[in-house]
This record gives structure tokens, sequence and C-alpha cells, in this order.
């Protein structure tokens, strides 16, 4: 998120085609000691850093490997290099291949609250939240959720994209779960407690001091928690008045990218800076800055994600991509919070002790989570669509580019050439239309699944796990039959394009196409019957086996 879009976000979550994708001053420029002094690291010596799963019977840890900058190469080789997980990359920005860049390699590294804020004066639209707000998934929880429950997740944010057509749905009683707004940079900066950094050293800097990594997040001192847990995120080439913090980005950019180093002078300047108006459509760069505790929900992003951290530190908690389908009881596609879980989860509290029943499968897989806690000058390498939950450890700044995966590319593409097959035209009867495409997309699910028995089993999963917590799974009916048998006929003018279809799915990993076959089947059902009869099309014109 990219959401408004929350962390990690991918690209406003695929909206490819139809779907497509002064703080001049601060009080005797204490921020700014304060930025620097955060780069060295925030734990106390000698103390014993806290268990990350702060409940008894949480999940296994497991750390995601980290490399120096000149082991990972070509980036974008990197991710499309077999099954790749995440890694955090250590020292970019200071090395690049056989060049030795010195630190304005990436000037984005040495930024300051007074450098973002005289750049960048006004912020339009800040995401907060009160700290006694009940949790984004609230109506998830049956009864009222215990004060240390509702305390934990105040500091969740969820993504919500108004456009959605489920938004209009009434009876999902669905609403935005923060409120947004304008402010100066200067209070933003004020208000997300970044002088809460400060030691007692203040006004004594050291430049070249290497960033001390610790899993120890510092306290706030007594009485000094902010009141409202806030978050800023925004595209540099989507905001006229970030854009001008576009040319500090051209490094990162053009690593991320894979421009090779020759195209890197010794003074760290790159020949052709990402012009905002020139940095194609499937690609973005993403600035975010939040309070302590600030937290993004599970959710995958449809981009590849390199995420630099720049000041603070943040923790992201990782689950693979087979998970996505059928374990984090993710939001429909057309509901305003697709590609989230509806899980309420959360590191620090036990939320779902008495709700195991709710969410089973989401249970076992978070037995085993991967974790990757990031200091100054860390870069993740988020593959897409790794599912994520990322929490701010301190006050936090970062910069990620977002570049549309192959799949996501891919499955643009197809919605985009003709996502209506049979040359369909606006005066199709409405049930010509329909069964078109009920044979279409049970055609593809069969050939990509393995058969009507994988088919019949993958829908009762999904209409478990995405409609079902909503209460959706038996709402609706359809205006007419559906039938399972289809006319052979119909099947054979249809076979150009299942088989189109069905190669698209196999070009890319199992798990990003059975994830990417609910997106690609639900814009097709949403623009056959509506979002209000979703799941009642999966229910009796794609699955043979559930009761009706």
């Amino acid at each position: 998120h990219q959401q408004t879009k929350m962390e990690g976000h991918g690209l406003g979550g695929l909206v490819v085609a139809v779907v497509v994708v002064g703080l001049a001053v601060y009080h005797h420029q204490s921020i700014d000691v304060v930025w620097r002094r955060s780069q060295s690291g925030s734990g106390t010596q000698g103390s014993v850093p806290p268990p990350l799963v702060s409940y008894a019977g949480g999940p296994d840890v497991e750390h995601v490997p980290s490399l120096q900058c000149s082991e990972v190469g070509n980036v974008p080789e990197w991710f499309r290099t077999g099954d790749r997980g995440p890694v955090v990359v250590r020292d970019c920005g200071r090395s690049h291949g056989s060049v030795r860049l010195g630190h304005a390699a990436w000037p984005l590294l040495s930024w300051t609250p007074s450098h973002i804020a005289h750049l960048v004066p006004t912020l339009s639209s800040v995401h907060y939240r009160p700290k006694s707000s009940s949790p984004p998934s609230a109506p998830l929880l049956s009864g009222p959720a215990p004060p240390h429950v509702l305390e934990a997740f105040s500091s969740h944010f969820l993504f919500f994209d108004s456009s959605k057509p489920m938004k209009e749905n009434i009876e999902l009683k669905w609403a935005q779960p923060h409120a947004q707004r304008a402010m100066t940079t200067a209070e933003f900066l004020k208000q997300a407690r970044f002088d809460d950094l400060i030691s007692d050293e203040e006004g004594q800097e050291d430049e070249e001091a290497q960033p001390k990594r610790s899993d120890t997040p510092s306290p706030l001192p007594p009485g000094k928690g902010n009141e409202e847990h806030m978050y800023f995120s925004q595209s540099l080439k989507q905001d006229d008045q970030l854009g001008a913090l576009m040319a500090d980005t051209q490094a990162l950019f053009h690593w991320a990218l894979g421009h090779n180093a020759s195209s890197v002078n010794t003074h760290g300047n790159v020949a052709a800076a990402p012009e905002k108006h020139n940095v194609p459509a499937h690609q973005d760069v993403h600035l975010w800055m939040g309070s302590e505790n600030a937290t993004a929900s599970w959710h995958y992003d449809a981009s590849d994600n390199v995420y630099l951290q720049i000041a603070g530190r943040k923790r992201f908690w990782l689950l693979p991509p087979h998970h996505a389908a059928t374990d984090m009881y993710l939001f429909p596609t057309q509901h305003p919070s697709d590609r989230q879980s509806q899980v309420p989860w959360s590191p620090h509290v036990d939320a779902l002790a008495n709700h195991s029943d709710r969410f089973p499968r989401f249970q076992q897989a978070i037995n085993r989570v991967h974790v990757a806690t990031l200091d100054p000058g860390d870069v993740l390498l988020l593959p897409s669509p790794w599912l994520h939950y990322v929490e701010a450890l301190t006050p936090s700044v970062s910069v990620n580019v977002w570049t549309l995966s192959d799949a996501a590319l891919a499955l643009g593409e197809l919605l985009q050439k003709q996502p209506i097959p049979l040359g369909y035209t606006r005066d199709w009867p409405q049930d010509k239309l329909a069964l078109v495409v009920q044979t279409y997309i049970t055609a593809v699910l069969d050939r990509v699944l393995g058969g009507a028995s994988s088919r019949n089993e993958f829908v009762q999963e999904l209409l478990k796990q995405r409609y079902q917590p909503l209460g959706q799974a038996n709402a609706g009916h359809l205006a007419y039959p559906c039938t399972q048998s289809h006319g052979k006929g119909l099947l054979e003018a249809l076979m150009p394009a299942i088989q189109r279809c069905t190669a698209s799915f196999a070009s890319v990993s199992k798990a990003e196409a059975r994830l990417f076959l609910v997106v690609w089947a639900e814009f097709l059902i949403d623009f056959t019957v509506g979002p209000q009869h979703i799941a009642s099309f999966w229910r009796h014109c794609l699955c043979s086996s559930c009761s009706h």
C-alpha cells in the first residue's frame, strides 16, 4: 500500500486496464540531530532484546537472510531468478559493484526533516487513528474486545479504496477504518514524535557513525506517547509537491531498475534522473513517514518491492505467497480493502485466543513466519506477492520503488486486450453474457487447477475465506439460473480465448496463478452480475458440489 496506499502496497492494488493499475527551522534544528542520532540504533547497551512475539504459543520466527549490496547483482534479474524469498541488503548507497561511491551516491540517505519540510511544507493527506479507537478488524471479532486488544490494534491501518464497487454494498457495513487530514510537515513531524529519539547527548553528532543493529526498540518515556497513530504515504510521481524530492531518489531508482554501475559516475550521479512524469506506468517511487507503532495489517502487493529504510526502524513480518489464496482470509477483490487480510492479528496480543474457529487456516499458516528488521540504510527486496505485516519500531521514514511483477503485467494484458471473449458488445442479453462468462471461467479454472474436483474445492475454500467472515458466503440470489452443462459449440468457440488465458496463468508460479485467478474471475463476475452477486455466482455457477 498504494492505497492512499498502505505499507509495502503495490501500485494501487494492480490497477491495469479497467482494473489497471515549516520546518525550515525547528527549535534550533533539534529534529535534524534526532534524525542523525536515529541512524546509530536505539537499543540500550547491555539490555536484553524483548521477544518478537509477546504471548505464549505464538509463531516460530525465522530471520530473513542478508546480503551485501555487491552480492545482489542486477535487481530485476534477482526478482526473476527462481523462487526467491525476501532478503535484506546492507551497505547500498556506499558501494555499487566495483565502483566505490561516497555517501552522496544515494542522497536520500542524508535526508533530514528540515530538508523534507523545506521542499514539502504541507502534507495533503495524513492518515491517523486515535489511540482509543477500535481496531480495523473489530467487526470480525464477535463481542467486545478487551482494552489491551483495542490498544494494540489502535495502531493498525487497513487500506481502503473508496472506488471499489463493494463499498456501495450496504449489507457489508464496512466503513473506512481511519481518518485523513491535511497538515504542515512540521506539525506532522512534531505530532509523530520524531523528537522522542533525542538522547541526553543532543547536540553531539557523529557523521561517520555506522548503524548499530539491534532488535530492541527504544520505549517511549512515560507520558510522552502521542495521542494519535499516524502515517503519510504518497507517490512522488503523482504529487506535484513531492516531485521536488524525486531527484534525490535517482540512484535508488536506477539501482532498482538494474542499471549498471557504469551508468553511475564517481560522484554518485546517474546520467538520467527519473523525472516524475517519465516514470513508467508500471513503476512507482513512494515516500512513507509514520509515528512509532504505526502498523500495516497483513496484505500482499502485485509489485516487486525495493524498500529503503532512511530513518528510524521498521519490522516486516512475512509469509510465502502460497498462503495468500488459501490461508489468509483476504477480502474480496472488489472490496475496498482488497489484498488485505481480514484476520485481526498482532505479535503483541493473542487477539485470536477466543476466535481460533473463525480463521483456522490462518492459525496454521502463522505457526512459522519470516521477520526482517530494517535499520537506516537497509534495503528489503520483497518479491510479489509475499504477504507482509509491517510495524514501525520508532518514528520512521522510508522510500520504496515498486515495479509490477511479471504475473501482474500478464494479468493486466489479459484484461486489457479482450476481457470478455466472442466479440462482446453492450447489447448482449444478460443471460447470454452470464452463460459465456460462466463457461469461460469454468474452463480456465479446470485447466489451471487440474479439473472439476479441484475447481470445486478451490471455490468452496474461497467462499469460506473471503465471504463467510463478512456474512456474504450465502448472500444474494441470481436473477437467472446457472447451468452446469454447456453446449459443445460454445466451448469450441471459446477455446482460443481459453487457451490464451490458460497459457498466461501457466507462465507464472502456482501461488501467483491461484491468487490472480481470483482477481481475474471476480473482475469478470462483477462486470456480469454486479458486486452484490459475486459470491452467489461463485457458488451457483462455478461450483457443482457447493450447496445451493
